[in-house]
């Protein structure tokens, strides 16, 4: 009776997530046992070229890969090559094959992200039993060196590049791995090591200098379900300039036993001045892994006395996507941005029971590599099928907003006119003043015009700087206490949707007061966003509603549909019946009817007048205030004990505690949609400032 196969990957002798044998001890049944002796003279392979042996090539039922990662400075451009061996399971009518995968990113092109493969026979693979060199056709991946090229019709790709090995492979997994009888291991073998050389994109060459990136090895005899993977080599701190590294591993090998959901197992690296190093095997609660949308993934880590949240983006026109073949069964869905963003924010505490406060914020801006591995494609991405060169169709952009419905609505729909000045009430819903603990009538503030947002797709979230900057202007003097204070100031977004009137005519005072006057009044939806850190510090002082208005005055903080609806009612007595939603990611988060204001037009009106100290004009418009549902949310009784017990710093350090935990507070990377039913939906992605 012949043994069952068994490969180097089921049952290995390993360090961490290194390989540590000899290239050819992968098992085929009735193999006889082969002893391992070096032949005299040879010389000693170094630890990443053993990680990086080609083990399971040719053998029935594997595949094998070695990839890389290349970063180019100063650009948002990046280059991802894979070298790959199939050979499908005994008796499968499917031919083995040796592969080369290329892909090429660039932010700032028209197509941001191309991808193009070459299939070959698996004779055009070719190894070298002195240290380590692989060969697939004409491109080659050796210690030090990458070079090659692969063709297709609408991209030609060329490399010829060399690097520095690392001394050792990472550890970056959890180091039981080893001994568990897994269908595929993987190495991280030269990890943020440097690329100098020469891409060459279509004819036209490229000269890299101290390029980063990483070189990984991978071989099994079965994908796993699902990987999420981020890798960003050169994090910033926008505030002291310090630059950081990260990498984040989570791993599915099956999505579900017997219809129950399987733990993630992960590995999380931050190399820099806070570092932290975790990994896990099981469900701990130490590492949380979230996928909050399609194209957005979340992690965060955390030890006794540091927490590190993690995400990682991209827009659908910035990925590559492939079908991957599993040797016995269908394909494999990959998507990968090289260009992708990165937000980190790190938080410490004194001990355990101590609150977290802000240590560090990290950025990067179109270069970090974002790999979404699952059983299903991706609505949007375009993907190269197994069996052929390159994609044929592009990704599909996300949809535009949702415009109005004229047939429901009636009356006229014009274009929505710039404002010439922008009021908002606050506290009109009761609900809305339940979940604040406020006891205040309606209050009345303005916002920036800057804030206006009609058109275009993205907020910038102000980092710490733009915030305290914008602080030190209102407050002098105030930047300081919060260094002070704070390593970083988190801005704590917000979303409200809100119905926004535009006034269509100069207001005589008298109309207010006549129910037979006619005013003529506009409507549409608003996202009234906020940076609640700058709200929170207005806490007691007689001037908080400054801080208000600051809150909700940066750059993009209105986005507002395109549309501006004139009912052909214009008596102003009361708001028209509207259902107002919030989803951010999705995910339903306020939802009220506009018969739950406080206020009649009329009534909103002549608040706003007696605040501004006039009368409203033409093209004014005013927020109506937002319903119940925003993430800042303080019951009364909780309002009442922080007024007693905290200043504005303690009230606004407890908020940073809460965020730091996983508040519902807006990040980077977010989409937030905000609708108003037959009035339409406007859309916009939170994006780094």
């Amino acid at each position: 009776m012949s043994r069952p196969e068994r490969l180097l990957t089921i049952s290995p002798t390993m360090h961490g997530d290194t390989f540590d044998a000899a290239p050819d001890a992968v098992e085929v049944p009735n193999a006889p046992p082969q002893p391992r002796a070096r032949k005299p003279g040879a010389r000693k392979l170094t630890p990443t070229e053993r990680a990086n042996r080609a083990r399971a090539t040719g053998r029935p039922g594997t595949y094998e890969i070695w990839f890389l990662v290349i970063f180019e400075p100063g650009t948002r451009r990046a280059t991802w090559l894979r070298f790959t061996t199939f050979t499908p399971v005994a008796g499968r009518r499917e031919p083995a094959r040796s592969l080369i995968w290329a892909a090429t990113f660039d932010a700032e092109a028209a197509s941001p992200a191309r991808a193009v493969k070459a299939l070959h026979d698996p004779h055009a693979f070719k190894t070298r039993p002195d240290g380590f060199h692989i060969q697939i056709a004409d491109a080659e991946l050796g210690e030090g060196y990458c070079r090659g090229a692969v063709d297709g019709e609408h991209l030609r790709l060329a490399w010829d590049l060399a690097f520095v090995p690392a001394k050792r492979p990472s550890n970056r997994l959890p180091r039981l791995l080893a001994a568990l009888p897994l269908p595929v291991r993987s190495a991280h073998v030269h990890t943020e090591t440097t690329f100098s050389g020469e891409l060459v994109v279509d004819g036209v060459r490229r000269r890299l200098e101290d390029a980063v990136g990483v070189q990984m090895h991978i071989v099994g005899k079965r994908r796993v379900d699902e990987i999420r993977w981020v890798y960003a080599p050169e994090l910033v701190d926008p505030t002291t300039g310090a630059r950081a590294t990260c990498e984040a591993t989570a791993v599915r090998l099956k999505r579900k036993v017997a219809g129950l959901e399987t733990p993630w197992v992960t590995g999380v690296h931050l190399g820099g001045a806070h570092p932290l190093e975790l990994a896990t095997l099981m469900p701990s609660g130490k590492v949380r892994v979230s996928q909050p949308r399609d194209l957005l993934v979340g992690l965060s880590a955390q030890r006794a006395t540091r927490r590190v949240c993690l995400r990682s983006w991209a827009s659908p026109e910035r990925f590559v996507g492939y079908r991957y073949r599993d040797p016995r069964r269908g394909d494999s869905a990959v998507a990968q941005s090289d260009i992708a963003d990165a937000y980190v924010e790190v938080f410490d505490r004194a001990h355990p029971l101590a609150r977290w406060r802000p240590a560090a914020q990290l950025v990067a801006r179109r270069t970090a590599a974002l790999e979404l591995h699952g059983p299903d494609p991706i609505d949007g991405l375009a993907y190269v099928a197994w069996d052929a060169r390159e994609a044929t169709q592009p990704a599909r952009r996300a949809p535009a907003d949702r415009p109005p419905d004229r047939a429901a609505l009636g009356g006229e729909l014009v274009p929505l006119p710039s404002p010439g000045a922008i009021h908002a009430l606050g506290l009109t819903y009761a609900g809305h003043l339940r979940e604040t603990g406020e006891s205040l009538p309606p209050v009345s503030f303005d916002k920036d015009l800057a804030s206006w947002w009609p058109a275009e797709d993205e907020v910038a979230v102000p980092q710490s700087e733009a915030l305290l900057a914008a602080l030190e202007r209102l407050e002098p003097g105030l930047a300081a206490s919060l260094r002070a204070r704070f390593r970083f100031l988190p801005a704590l977004m917000d979303y409200e949707v809100e119905l926004g009137v535009m006034l269509l005519e100069d207001l005589d005072p008298a109309a207010l007061d006549d129910a037979r006057a006619p005013i003529r009044l506009g409507y549409f939806v608003a996202n009234d966003l906020t940076a609640r850190s700058v709200q929170l510090l207005g806490e007691g002082r007689a001037d908080r509603l400054r801080y208000w208005s600051l809150a909700k005055s940066f750059p993009g903080f209105l986005p507002v549909t395109r549309h501006l609806w004139i009912p052909a009612d214009t008596t102003a007595a009361s708001f028209p019946e509207l259902e107002l939603t919030t989803r951010v990611n999705g995910e339903v988060r306020q939802r009220a009817s506009t018969r739950e204001l406080l206020l009649s037009p009329r009534e909103v009106l002549r608040h706003t007048a007696a605040v501004t100290g006039r009368m409203p004009r033409r093209g004014d418009v005013i927020l109506s205030g937002t319903p119940a549902g925003v993430a800042l949310r303080v019951p009364r009784w909780k309002r009442r004990l922080a007024d007693r017990l905290l200043d504005r710093f303690g009230k606004l350090a407890a908020a940073i505690h809460g965020h730091a935990r996983g508040v519902g507070f807006l990040l980077p990377g977010d989409r937030v949609e905000v609708d108003g039913g037959p009035l339409g939906a406007r859309t916009v992605t939170l994006a780094l400032g």
